[in-house]
């Protein structure tokens, strides 16, 4: 069927016809797109970061995982991981989770040089 010999009686229809001819879709309402826009950028928000080593902190955490304990040293996941596997930090287990307590951090951060 050609779309130049449509009729249309309906004249929504017929702007439509218009507008799929030419390849003008007509563009979504404001709000809609502001929910859109909103909805990615929920997806691509960064994770609050982990509270700083800190004896006055309140609620402090015991244990950290690796990827949280990285970035309380300020280190790499893969030069945490590399310090597990020398010896220099004890991870603990929770089914899957690999656990470092709070105070392995600290005693790690104590026994490096000045």
């Amino acid at each position: 069927m050609d779309r130049g010999a449509c009729v249309t009686s309906d004249r929504r229809s017929a702007d439509a016809e218009k507008c799929f001819r030419r390849n003008q879709f007509p563009s979504l309402p404001p709000p809609l797109r502001v929910r859109q826009v909103r909805r990615m950028a929920a997806r691509f928000r960064r994770p609050p970061q982990p509270a700083a080593l800190s004896a006055s902190a309140p609620r402090e955490r015991l244990a950290y995982s690796v990827d949280e304990a990285a970035a309380c040293l300020g280190l790499s996941r893969a030069h945490v991981y590399r310090m597990i596997a020398q010896g220099r930090l004890q991870p603990r287990k929770a089914g899957k989770r690999t656990l470092i307590l709070r105070s392995d951090l600290v005693a790690f951060l104590e026994s490096l040089p000045h």
